[in-house]
């Protein structure tokens, strides 16, 4: 080993332990004290648990998040079969009638392995954690 060689990995070793401080730092000093401030003063947070407080059913016991996987599924289904449907009864069949073929099908598929896989892997309210 040359002695350059050796001085710019001595040099290496000290900026990666610097660095590696200061990301430390910064997630326990800086990360937490700003997303905890946001969480608790963001009105939009505040203004979306409003809207969803006034629909019953919506807002989740157990905490403050909302779970529209399963309707915006449906709703996401339901576009893309009609936009297929739309296209192929004009005839168009080109790669944007495949596209909402292919998404009119991934999506529930995609949906139901999901929760297929959460009782596979015991995570069937990962919420709780």
């Amino acid at each position: 080993m040359t002695p350059r060689s050796y001085e710019a990995t001595k040099k290496f070793a000290l900026v990666t332990a610097i660095t590696l401080a200061l990301v430390v730092l910064s997630i326990l000093y800086v990360d937490q004290p700003v997303a905890l401030y946001i969480h608790h003063n963001d009105p939009i947070r505040i203004l979306i648990n409003m809207l969803l407080s006034a629909i019953s059913g919506a807002k989740n016991p157990n905490n403050e998040i909302a779970d529209f996987l399963a309707p915006m599924t449906l709703v996401i289904v339901i576009i893309s079969w009609t936009g297929y449907w739309l296209r192929a009864h004009h005839g168009r069949f080109d790669y944007h009638t495949y596209f909402f073929k292919i998404v009119g099908s991934a999506v529930p598929i995609a949906f139901m392995a999901k929760t297929i896989t959460k009782f596979a892997f015991g995570r069937i309210n990962t919420r709780v954690w």
